[in-house]
């Protein structure tokens, strides 16, 4: 499979129709099972579930996730998007992620992705985000902004001046359906054990 670079924004590309349809209805309800959504206004209002290592931006630290604590592992729902990657990617193909996070967006009630930039440090070089539910269009800044269409069931991978040298956010006019569904992988540096 190959990707599709994003000329405007370097260091940016996506794989189209990473997934089916019959696929993204799965993960939607492996999501959606067992109400673990919760609100978070970290960038922006959504709703957030998260899995793998746990990072603290506040003490810049990064541990593995404990059981004890009620924290989870990638489940295997996860690790088959990885797996298909690995297999079918070969730009991200050596990218085994340790840590990611679902975010739902629900235009009706608001929500938005602020600009950001993931931590340039705790969170790795790469980041890998599936799409779902809805297409949208976010905002990479640097000097000017670019609107990018990110279609739904695309994956995007976002390395080099795409990942430090720009933000991303989704204003809320962006999103083009009623809920959008983001999962997004990292490689994030275990600081502590």
């Amino acid at each position: 499979m190959k990707p599709k670079a994003i000329r405007d924004v370097p260091g940016l590309f996506q794989f189209p129709d990473f997934i089916t349809e019959d696929e993204e209805g799965l993960l939607l309800q492996s999501l959606d099972t067992g109400n673990k959504w919760q609100l978070s206004s970290f960038n922006g209002e959504c709703m957030t579930q998260r899995w793998g290592v746990v990072t603290d931006l506040k003490r810049r630290s990064v541990r593995p996730c404990s059981i004890e604590r009620g924290e989870e592992d990638l489940p295997s729902f996860l690790r088959a998007i990885i797996e298909k990657w690995i297999n079918r990617c070969e730009v991200i193909a050596q990218f085994h992620p340790n840590e990611a996070n679902a975010n739902s967006y629900e235009k009706h009630k608001g929500h938005s992705l602020a600009a950001h930039f993931d931590d340039r440090f705790l969170s790795g070089d790469i980041l890998v985000n599936l799409s779902l539910g809805a297409d949208c269009h976010m905002t990479f800044a640097r000097k000017d902004k670019i609107k990018v269409l990110v279609p739904r069931r695309s994956l995007q991978v976002v390395t080099g001046r795409a990942r430090f040298e720009h933000t991303h956010g989704i204003d809320l006019d962006d999103f083009h359906g009623p809920r959008r569904v983001s999962i997004t992988f990292r490689r994030a540096k275990l600081t502590c054990t």
